[in-house]
């Protein structure tokens, strides 16, 4: 079967062969998500069939006000707002987390991580989230990683309370990973990777840590290596603290790393 690198290629390449090859007695899902993540010239969703076999259900999910990708679908499926009975049904706009949803999704995690809370924890964080008008999934998953860093008999961090909002509980937990990590050295790594908005490759990136004075004095205060080189595995421990926040595209062949937005 010959691989088409162009868009409408591809779309054809998915409705007259592969969707055609699922046998009529089976099923097949296709989930994607997350199309947000995609580049920017696959935004206009033209990749995506129209029309898919009865036997074959597409499910897509995406930031509705992000890209126009919303407006896309909606051509696409050829939503009409005044007509809206024949496609409404396809469109399911995902509502901000109720306090006693999050209770069941932190049960559930927390199960998964094999951790618990003490009971005056899990009073503070049920408080927390009541306290809050709208809850955001993300708000809650950056919640939840700052309770993972809790001990049962560490003392409640009523600076919590100050987590209004998602950009909040990223500078929350960055302070957080400052301790653990050398200041100096996760500051400027988290600053380079930023910069590069089309992400940076990890030997790249250490190449520039290497170059940055400021962070070579304050890794090596109390020797002088015969090489003046960032070791490896220091910015490994900041990438695997960071691990979820971070996702990996192919650029030029080249595998780079950049924010999970």
């Amino acid at each position: 079967m010959q691989i088409y690198p162009d868009v409408l290629q591809l779309r054809y390449q998915l409705e007259s062969n592969l969707l055609m090859y699922i046998p009529n007695d089976e099923y097949l899902i296709i989930l994607l998500d997350s199309i947000d993540q995609l580049e920017t010239d696959a935004y206009d969703c033209q990749w995506l069939p129209a029309l898919f076999p009865k036997n074959v259900k597409c499910i897509v999910s995406a930031i509705p006000d992000h890209g126009n990708i919303l407006a896309n679908l909606k051509g696409i499926i050829n939503y009409n707002p005044f007509l809206s009975n024949d496609t409404e049904h396809l469109l399911v706009n995902v509502p901000p987390f109720e306090a006693s949803t999050v209770d069941i999704v932190y049960n559930d995690w927390l199960s998964m991580k094999q951790r618990s809370l003490s009971d005056e924890q899990r009073s503070f964080i049920r408080d927390l989230m009541k306290e809050r008008t709208e809850i955001l999934p993300l708000y809650m998953k950056l919640v939840f990683d700052i309770i993972l860093t809790w001990h049962s008999y560490d003392l409640i961090d009523f600076e919590l309370r100050k987590l209004k909002n998602v950009d909040d509980c990223i500078r929350y937990l960055f302070n957080h990973l400052t301790k653990i990590h050398n200041n100096i050295l996760f500051r400027r790594a988290i600053c380079y990777m930023t910069a590069c908005r089309n992400g940076i490759s990890q030997n790249e990136l250490e190449d520039v840590l290497s170059l940055d004075d400021d962070v070579l004095k304050s890794v090596f205060q109390h020797y002088i290596p015969p090489i003046r080189r960032l070791p490896g595995i220091l910015w490994t421990r900041i990438r695997n603290d960071l691990d979820e926040y971070i996702t990996e595209k192919e650029v030029d062949d080249s595998s780079v790393i950049y924010w999970y937005d």
